[in-house]
């Protein structure tokens, strides 16, 4: 019989692969979210800036990008889907009896529901070829084989899961005569914990299902969809009942199995790369979703507002504590007084003060004879300012001065005294410093840049996100002992492990290693300046005693009431084994970027944390000048001058952007994206005003020297733990080019001078 054109059309509207993407826009809309999310990053419309699209475009893993390390986002990418495909035969499943009359129910449901995911593969393949060839600049076979390895890890999951519900999987032909009879359930299963028994006679009705005319029964054939309404209700119930369990339990093994890679997550095998981690994540969350919707229905939201909330004031005890601390601290004992008397007192103590800057001065004489001028041979003494950034400020700070010692055959770590900044700039030029402790001579640096520069480049991104996945988004169960202290093992031990491993273990020490080399002035001291989020002081951390940096009293001719901004870590922390600190917890302190690692809480009482330095003073600028200040005789009677030499990862020149078209959701977030663009700017704009005001009270010369990461629009290097192959070709290419030769030039011309 010929088809008519209305039952055609009538076919291909109640395509059951349609219907499914319909019913799940108007009932499924939190895991479509996950979805929008996906598409964004893989089509690189959402958090380019910090770099989330390249995890997922050029994964890396065991430090390498493979076709290994795409065979395993491959894996984690099926795991998604799959989890995607349960929930949804969890949540919807029940609104189209007909598939319980399928060979297979399951598996045809998968089938049709795979518009999305289909939709999504060749989106993302077509982004990843690009992005490898375009970007990444890989020849096509190599493109070839790592879309290849992507699809053979997607596949090895549906492989894997489609066994499990061949297996498993039931229809209707499955329970014979199970429609004359009531079905009863004998006992409570297991899974029943995770996912409520479906009251599927109640949802079996006329009103709740869905129209369907066609389906998928494979994937390359469609085929008519059979009427269920001469089975029994009962029959149908079973089916659905006895699936409902199946997918319940591979929902518990998928879970399990993700808890237990965080279990093993020290071992580097287990470092996946963070893409993958975003679809283990993203996978978790779906099937939770799944079961509490299985449970609570149209409750689900309410109930889990109630349960965000319980949870919140929970984890106030400390038996479910989420609070990270620094290693090597006494959190057990004796807390620090932070009260705004008790700091007044410290501030106010001449004694104290009088000493440390006569140690101070020390330190300055230990630097001048050490270049060996006198009077009439006066020298030029180094402040390095270094931004922060993420992982490409830590390359272009180590690259720079790497490559500045070795123009200037050495002098930059002769004349430098002092480091400042922030973030990753301070976790390179600590790195610097490290090697030239160890006796890494210039001649030595020569053959050995590329190599030092790579390894603090290793990528830092993969070991944080999967610890946040596994373990820190959940409890956090196992610890690690430090000396005499015990403290849980996270995402910021994950960062301060694989930061020591990327750089030959060199960061392994205390804060108090650093005191005699410092004061004697084999290396160039480094003041720390992370910022206490608690009330927006900044704490001053130094191998030093740094009480001068906490002076802010009022002068003669000024009378007012001045607080006090900067606390002295050493001295304040005294009691709590400050001296003990690890320098890799300092280092993690001062980079403690917001979400990507926690707040450090410090065992003060009340309680405080600290972040980012960059919140502050992401150049140091503000921290360098209060130095200088503070000695400004003695600098400008026994140096020739002083030069700041910033290593910035973006320029000081900015250029207003003009008001376009904005749509509504540009116009309600650009007020929030406008202030935190801007930042940075304003931190720039204030500092250059304080270095014109330094004028007034220093007699000496200050040339400001800028080496700066190139800038260009079309190819910006991301704010990340992670870089990729072209970012740190960039970063390479940055010293080279134009105003960064003519800064090396000025450089070695001021520091000629006497």
């Amino acid at each position: 019989m010929a088809v008519t054109f209305r039952e055609t059309l009538s076919r291909f509207i109640f395509f059951f692969p349609f219907q499914l993407f319909w019913i799940q826009l108007k009932k499924s809309q939190g895991i479509l979210i996950f979805w929008a999310v996906l598409f964004a990053y893989v089509s690189r419309n959402m958090a380019v800036k910090y770099g989330i699209p390249h995890l997922f475009l050029y994964p890396e893993y065991l430090g390498s990008v493979n076709e290994l390390s795409h065979l395993v986002l491959g894996f984690s990418c099926g795991i998604f889907i799959m989890s995607y495909n349960i929930s949804s035969y969890i949540i919807i499943g029940f609104r189209f009896p007909f598939i319980a009359t399928l060979a297979r129910p399951f598996l045809k449901f998968c089938y049709n529901n795979s518009l999305i995911p289909w939709l999504f593969t060749i989106i993302y393949l077509w982004n990843m070829v690009d992005y490898q060839v375009n970007v990444e600049l890989e020849p096509v076979s190599v493109v070839f084989l790592n879309v290849f390895s992507f699809l053979a890890g997607n596949l090895i999951f549906f492989i894997v899961s489609i066994i499990y519900f061949l297996g498993t999987n039931k229809s209707v032909l499955s329970f014979p005569g199970a429609g004359k009879r009531k079905y009863k359930r004998s006992k409570t299963t297991v899974s029943d914990f995770i996912h409520r028994p479906g009251r599927w006679d109640k949802l079996l009705n006329r009103h709740s299902t869905w129209r369907i005319e066609t389906y998928l029964s494979n994937p390359f054939k469609i085929s008519l969809a059979r009427s269920s309404e001469h089975y029994q209700t009962d029959t149908l119930q079973k089916v659905f009942s006895q699936n409902h369990l199946n997918a319940s339990f591979f929902e518990i093994i998928c879970v399990i199995s993700i808890l237990l890679i965080g279990w093993f997550k020290d071992y580097s095998f287990f470092s996946i790369p963070a893409g993958a981690s975003i679809f283990l994540l993203f996978s978790i969350i779906i099937m939770l979703t799944s079961a509490v919707h299985s449970w609570l229905k149209g409750w689900a939201l309410t109930i889990l507002v109630i349960l965000f909330v319980a949870l919140h004031y929970a984890s106030k005890n400390e038996w479910i504590s989420y609070t990270n601390d620094a290693y090597g601290l006494d959190y057990n004992g004796m807390k620090a007084n932070y009260q705004e008397e008790f700091l007044h007192e410290v501030a106010r103590d001449k004694y104290i003060k009088e000493e440390d800057f006569n140690k101070g001065i020390q330190i300055l004489e230990n630097w001048k004879n050490k270049l060996g001028h006198d009077k009439k041979n006066k020298r030029k003494l180094i402040i390095i300012n270094a931004s922060g950034g993420g992982l490409r400020s830590m390359m272009w700070t180590t690259l720079s001065m790497l490559r500045i010692d070795e123009e200037l055959n050495g002098d930059l770590m002769k004349h430098l005294h002092l480091i400042t900044g922030s973030s990753g700039g301070m976790l390179g030029a600590s790195y610097v410093r490290e090697l030239y402790l160890n006796q890494l001579q210039p001649v030595d640096f020569q053959n050995e840049i590329n190599t030092l520069s790579e390894n603090i480049s290793r990528d830092l991104l993969n070991p944080i996100t999967l610890n946040l996945v596994t373990s820190d988004l959940f409890y956090k169960f196992q610890k690690f002992d430090d000396g005499d202290y015990r403290y849980y093992k996270d995402r910021a031990y994950a960062f301060e492990k694989t930061l020591n491993q990327n750089v030959s273990h060199l960061f392994e020490k205390r804060l108090k290693d650093y005191r005699e080399p410092e004061f004697n002035s084999d290396v160039p001291m480094i003041i720390f300046a992370p910022t206490i989020i608690n009330d927006g002081r900044r704490l001053i951390v130094s191998a030093q005693d740094m009480s001068y940096m906490m002076d802010n009293l009022p002068s003669e001719n000024v009378q007012n009431n001045p607080v006090i901004e900067n606390i002295e870590f050493r001295r304040f922390f005294a009691e709590q084994n400050a001296d003990n600190i690890r320098y890799s917890s300092i280092l993690r302190m001062n980079a403690t970027f917001p979400y990507i690692l926690p707040a450090v809480n410090l065992p003060s009482e009340p309680e405080i944390s600290v972040m980012d330095a960059g919140i502050r003073d992401n150049y140091g600028v503000t921290t360098g000048l209060k130095y200088l200040y503070s000695f400004r005789e003695w600098i400008s009677e026994n140096t020739s001058g002083v030069v700041l030499l910033q290593l910035r990862d973006k320029t000081n020149r900015y250029e207003a952007k003009g008001r376009t078209t904005r749509s509504l959701m540009k116009n309600l977030t650009s007020p929030l994206d406008n202030f935190y663009s801007n930042w940075t700017n304003v931190q720039t704009f204030e500092q250059d005003q304080l270095l014109q005001y330094a004028s007034s009270w220093f007699n000496g010369k200050i040339d400001v020297v800028y080496f700066t990461l190139m800038n260009d629009p079309t190819r910006q290097i991301s704010l990340s733990w992670h870089l990729t192959a072209s970012e740190k070709k960039q970063i390479k290419e940055s010293l080279y080019i134009d105003k960064n030769q003519l800064a090396l030039e000025r450089l070695k011309s001021l520091l000629k001078e006497h």
